[in-house]
């Protein structure tokens, strides 16, 4: 392992700091649990309550499994393919998530209009992942629009027209 367990738990409670406070303390104790070398029998029983809440609970069940990738990918326990599998995942959830899921042919003339004017040099897929998130914020950035990362309705308009 290149780093630390204490590195890397502290990593991931940095990140649950935007999560719900709902989860943080079972989640910051599952992060702590789940880098260890050698679990004690009350670390076990305790980690084993995490998973049963986590069966109860889709949500803690979706921040259990995020954490499980990040770790997964910072350890080197993913491949190339594995890791843009799990990042299209997650443009998709984004899309959803946020309540703008485009249609295909949207997000490909999107990433086409971000091309075309310099900011994007992903794959024309329809996939709004991070290359084309970042590549929307500046966009958005150059031309004092909101910068969200989403390509809306206002967004779009500036692509075509500027």
């Amino acid at each position: 392992m290149d780093c630390p367990a204490n590195d890397l738990t502290n990593d991931l409670i940095e990140t649950l700091s935007c999560t719900s406070y709902t989860y943080f303390d079972t989640l910051a104790d599952y992060c702590r649990l789940s880098v260890q070398a050698d679990l004690s029998e009350r670390d076990v029983e305790q980690l084993d309550h995490i998973y049963a809440q986590a069966e109860g609970d889709p949500n803690l069940n979706f921040f259990i499994h995020e954490l499980d990738a990040m770790l997964a990918e910072r350890l080197g326990l993913l491949d190339a393919a594995q890791i843009e599998q799990y990042s299209n995942q997650q443009a998709w959830l984004r899309e959803h998530l946020e309540g703008v899921p485009y249609d295909k042919a949207y997000r490909e003339e999107v990433q086409m209009l971000l091309s075309k004017r310099g900011f994007y040099s992903g794959p024309i897929d329809g996939v709004l992942g991070d290359r084309s998130r970042i590549a929307v914020q500046k966009f958005q950035a150059t031309h004092a629009l909101k910068v969200d990362g989403v390509p809306g309705r206002v967004t779009f308009t500036a692509l075509q027209t500027r």
